[in-house]
């Protein structure tokens, strides 16, 4: 048998658009595997993998904002925190129920990992998605969403939305000064460092001359709200308006004179926000995916959404969501969408040329991985399809640097990392 030999140097990369990989001024590769080519066309062998701890960990995601690690280990949530060039290893439990929470246990030696105490039987089951705020970093679990807050005296997971009260209870009598009217009633709870929860259900009642309302506040079954906040309206009035914030062990208030009323209840018809996939913070407003429906959250207001109007239905499942400063690129089973605005209510959605992307693998790139003149306008958003990395900028145009060279790259799942001027992205096929 008669063996074909070429000239490797100088080798220009890889290239399965053209069986010929032999050209003029050098040679291209069909494939490569553990081969480094740079972009001189110097080969050198990757670098090996070094294992740096046992056990079973999946879906990391690292902080840069927070110097936060957080993975899930043998089906369980933990974290790795970096601070101040110290390494400070803490590791903990959640259950799948909102109210279930129990302490933080800290490791000093990394190879002798321990979770602190098992606090549920229920195990994370999904891929958790993560994402940066100020005050932590934003996890979407199944049952919902929670914050993993940083400090540096210590963190603490707690749930991020929280339901409304529910409706109180209201009757008058004769024994005050309150005008005669028709008067209403409502309640909502401060948590979470003074985060605001939905208006619960309004109570209408008759007040007579010189009369008084007493409420009976409804308990709170999560038990972790700092305030009740009470509004009412004038008599005979229609807006609901701030009376004051009572401790949350109060459950009898009594109004006797007519207060003075302050600003009006902003988070009427509202909900806690919707947990799901592609957790994206952008623009002022939180987002997720639920099968084909992007959600999103009230503006400023994370917590709350509006399931009246706060999402869209598009043709196809949703396969991924990047936010860029131009608007939202959104990954389908058979394209990509660039939804153009940072408004929701001002959206103009493009479908682009850009060929089914493979799910899960897409990222946000900056300057760092890709030429300064494609993130002049911002980050870019970066993912994976069968022609090879695609690139969508923050002002919205589509870019297919490797198309010209490659082709047939297959997947059912991606995980896209950006390292140095590089990408990287593990491509999983669907298990039959």
């Amino acid at each position: 048998m008669q063996t074909q030999q070429n000239n490797l140097t100088p080798l220009l990369g890889i290239k399965q658009t053209n069986p010929d990989y032999q050209v003029e001024n050098g040679t291209y590769c069909h494939d490569c595997e553990n081969i480094h080519i740079s972009q001189t066309g110097k080969i050198n062998l990757k670098p090996a993998w070094q294992k740096i701890a046992d056990g079973d960990f999946q879906y990391p995601y690292f902080s840069e904002r927070h110097r936060l690690l957080i993975a899930v280990k043998d089906r369980k949530l933990v974290s790795n925190s970096f601070k101040d060039s110290k390494i400070e290893t803490i590791f903990e439990t959640i259950s799948l129920k909102p109210l279930d929470y129990q302490g933080i246990q800290q490791i000093t030696d990394f190879q002798k990992l321990k979770l602190f105490s098992q606090i549920s039987e229920q195990d994370i089951s999904e891929k958790p998605y993560y994402c940066d705020i100020p005050q932590g970093v934003l996890i979407a679990l199944e049952n919902g969403i929670y914050l993993y807050e940083c400090c540096y005296h210590g963190s603490d997971i707690k749930p991020f939305t929280k339901h409304a009260p529910y409706e109180p209870f209201a009757f008058s009598d004769n024994t005050g000064s309150l005008n005669a009217g028709q008067y209403s009633v409502a309640l909502s709870y401060i948590f979470g460092g003074g985060k605001e929860t939905a208006l619960s259900p309004i109570f209408p009642l008759t007040v007579s001359e010189n009369g008084r309302i007493t409420i009976e506040v409804p308990p709170d079954y999560q038990n972790n709200a700092e305030y009740i906040r009470l509004y009412m309206t004038e008599p005979n009035g229609g807006e609901l308006r701030k009376v004051t914030d009572y401790p949350p062990v109060q459950r009898r208030i009594e109004i006797s004179v007519n207060p003075t009323l302050g600003r009006i209840a902003e988070f009427r018809h509202k909900s806690p926000m919707i947990s799901g996939k592609y957790l994206t913070v952008a623009h002022g407003r939180v987002y997720v995916v639920r099968d084909n429906r992007l959600i999103w959250s009230e503006t400023m207001a994370y917590h709350l959404t509006d399931e009246r109007h706060n999402w869209l239905s598009l043709p196809e499942e949703i396969t991924f969501v990047v936010a860029v400063n131009g608007g939202l690129w959104i990954g389908q089973r058979t394209g990509v969408l660039f939804l153009s605005g940072v408004n929701p209510a001002e959206w103009q959605i493009r479908k682009t040329a850009a060929l089914a992307p493979i799910s899960d693998s897409a990222t946000l790139a900056d300057s760092g991985t890709l030429p300064s003149e494609l993130t002049q306008g911002g980050a870019c958003a970066v993912w994976l399809s069968s022609n090879g990395y695609n690139i969508g900028t923050a002002g919205g145009e589509l870019i297919t640097p490797q198309s010209a060279v490659l082709n047939s790259i297959t997947g059912d799942t991606g995980n896209t990392v950006a390292c140095g001027k590089r990408l990287y992205t593990a491509v999983q096929a669907a298990l039959c």
